[in-house]
């Protein structure tokens, strides 16, 4: 028989500047290819504002996560966060504590300044399957009519490119389930 523990942990209102309910940092870090810095920053304050004594590996987590974003972000607009987080302190010690090596090593290198405006061009434009898998779970996340506009703005040249528009234009059917230029499709 299983028994059920219920938590002490509560939850607080979601921070004011946040739109709905920030996500569970774990989820943000945890299996997905790119990790949008706005939502785990909010992430990070949230799980704060509701566990007075985070454990090792939540620690750890905030730890590598600030470190990543400092380094993401540059020191001045790091700082401006800090500044405005009601955790700041809380942030601060962890950051100040011994706790080892990094354990998240690899988030720096998957945070996006936001998914919708996100490098896509260069994803769609590639032939690794990596990419194509990447592109599948951005997907969901992006705005496309936002990543068409971009794609023919900032990925001008990667479409006036013979060799790459056709491989542009599978990867986004691929993820998008249509075609690139509808127009186009007939020819």
């Amino acid at each position: 028989m299983a028994v059920r523990i219920k938590s002490s942990r509560k939850k607080p209102k979601p921070l004011p500047h946040s739109s709905c309910a920030p996500d569970d940092p774990w989820a943000l870090v945890w299996g997905q290819p790119h990790i949008d810095v706005d939502r785990l920053t909010a992430a990070i304050e949230f799980d704060l504002q509701s566990t007075r004594a985070p454990d090792f590996r939540t620690r750890l987590l905030v730890r590598d996560a600030a470190r990543a974003i400092k380094s993401f972000w540059g020191q001045r607009r790091f700082a401006q966060w800090l500044a405005s987080s009601a955790v700041r302190e809380h942030i601060n010690r962890i950051i100040a504590e011994d706790l080892g090596k990094p354990g998240f090593r690899y988030i720096r290198r998957r945070l996006v300044a936001n998914p919708n405006r996100a490098d896509i061009v260069s994803k769609l434009s590639s032939k690794v399957e990596k990419h194509q898998q990447d592109l599948r779970v951005m997907a969901k996340k992006l705005d496309k009519q936002k990543a068409k506009e971009r794609l023919v703005v900032a990925g001008k040249a990667f479409l006036d490119d013979p060799r790459l528009r056709p491989k542009i234009e599978a990867n986004w059917k691929f993820i998008f389930r249509e075609p690139l230029f509808p127009d186009d499709a007939t020819k």
